[in-house]
């Protein structure tokens, strides 16, 4: 059904951010303000444009049903990040793990 989707594509979107429509405003949008969707703004940066097309594997490896190497991934980069004494990323790592 289609609220069954929404509702997927909604927790999807916590854990990995994406921008919902084709022809976006050059503006930053409330999405963005929440966390949800890098703006085309935000785009100017090669490591922010990397970090968008990984996020964009992780959501159709999700919807392939490939779940589990993701939580296997996220957990080595969190583990990667709290050796590194990142810690605010670790916890980003983490909570997208839960939502998975």
């Amino acid at each position: 059904s289609s609220s069954a989707v929404k509702q997927v594509l909604k927790l999807i979107r916590r854990a990995f951010p994406f921008q919902s429509v084709m022809n976006h405003p050059k503006r930053v949008c409330l999405y963005n303000h929440l966390g949800l969707c890098p703006c085309p703004p935000m785009f100017d940066s090669p490591e922010l444009k990397k970090e968008y097309r990984k996020n964009i594997r992780n959501v159709i490896r999700v919807l392939e049903g490939k779940s589990k190497t993701i939580i296997k991934e996220l957990e080595v980069e969190r583990d990667i990040a709290s050796a590194r004494e990142e810690y605010e990323i670790a916890l980003e790592e983490q909570d997208r793990k839960s939502v998975v």
